[in-house]
């Protein structure tokens, strides 16, 4: 029980470490993946909802901020390629940026439903899916539990890193 109620916080927080570390180790054991996939479901409609609800909010009381006015714009010319940019943008920077998009999905004037539609796609396929393939592909290479859990925090730790570095280049 202690795993699930692990999985659930880091999946409200999509940590990619953590949430490697503690998938491969749901998977080792062979914990109900179903219980798994159940947890991200709702940690990521969770974290969508309110996300969304703080955005309308925010969008509501500090509409003549200018930092609010700066996160609008900023929102704007990255989606800003009609309807289906915007679709695009919460499909794509879900993941990216997550739980942000949510909070810029109101500014953008997006739906609530779309919202949650688009953001919960993006993230299911680009970070659960791609935290499962690096959980099964070390895993498919090393099949000691222990090294496959050391395994596991090295390349999300490479994974991270790539990231942050590329982000950091553009």
């Amino acid at each position: 029980m202690p795993l699930y109620l692990l999985l659930f916080v880091l999946f409200l927080i999509q940590e990619p470490i953590s949430s490697d570390a503690a998938l491969l180790e749901a998977y080792q054991y062979h914990y109900n993946l179903w219980i798994v996939h159940g947890l991200f479901v709702v940690a990521t409609l969770l974290d969508i909802v309110v996300g969304y609800a703080i955005g309308m909010w925010l969008h509501k009381k500090f509409s003549n901020s200018r930092s609010m006015h700066r996160l609008a714009d900023w929102a704007r010319s990255v989606s800003d390629k009609g309807t289906y940019g915007e679709y695009f943008f919460l499909f794509l920077w879900s993941w990216i940026i997550f739980p942000y998009a949510t909070l810029v999905a109101p500014w953008l004037e997006i739906p609530f439903w779309k919202t949650l539609t688009w953001m919960f796609l993006g993230d299911l396929v680009f970070w659960y899916g791609s935290e499962w393939l690096v959980v099964l592909g070390v895993k498919t290479f090393i099949p000691n539990p222990v090294e496959a859990l050391y395994g596991i925090v090295i390349v999300s730790i490479l994974i991270v890193v790539g990231v942050r570095y590329a982000k950091r280049h553009n």
